[in-house]
């Protein structure tokens, strides 16, 4: 193998390399903003469901009929339930 050829081999393996390093940096980014993304994304869903079986629990122990608080609250009575409300 002539000199040229080594060097336009060894060219080739630092490039594949460096690129191979740069697509690993750039997908473990994107995984963890999307992860961040998705983590948040739950917490407020999360939030505002406790709030709302929060809303309910008041709602029912001020003595608000249970079809009232279901509507009032966007709560099905099997959410209720599984949540030990009712």
């Amino acid at each position: 193998m002539t000199t040229a050829q080594l060097l336009v081999e060894q060219g080739m393996q630092q490039g594949m390399q460096q690129g191979m390093q740069q697509g690993m940096q750039q997908g473990m980014q994107q995984g963890m903003q999307q992860g961040m993304q998705q983590g948040m994304q739950q917490g407020m869903q999360q939030g505002e469901l406790e709030a709302r079986l929060s809303t309910a629990r008041i709602m029912l122990s001020d003595g608000v009929p249970l079809e009232k608080t279901l509507r009032y609250t966007n709560l099905t009575k099997k959410i209720l339930r599984e949540n030990k409300i009712i």
